[in-house]
């Protein structure tokens, strides 16, 4: 995984919503872009990342040592919560 900033998914959005108008296929685009926040438990935040690839390879035990560590560092830095941002987007075109 990477951290992407807003600014950067942003433009990732806005380009596809050009290589739509661009492709000569489709017209007529309607975008919107939703800037959304979740709040992670400590145990659900740690479910998330147990799911993503990364995390999924690690040895047991030294991912169990790991998320032990976050855990505590979560408890004792966050007060217990993950905050995050994302933004969600959709594009509707109609076909030319």
């Amino acid at each position: 995984m990477r951290y992407e900033d807003e600014t950067f998914q942003e433009t990732v959005i806005n380009n596809f919503g050009h290589q739509i108008l661009t492709s000569g296929i489709f017209q007529n685009l309607l975008s919107e872009i939703f800037s959304c926040e979740l709040n992670y438990p400590i145990d659900n935040y740690l479910l998330f990342l147990d799911s993503c690839s990364p995390y999924q390879t690690l040895d047991s035990e030294i991912k169990k040592q790991l998320f032990a560590g976050l855990k505590a560092k979560i408890e004792d830095n966050c007060a217990g919560i993950i905050k995050t941002s994302y933004l969600s987007a959709f594009h509707i075109a109609q076909k030319s």
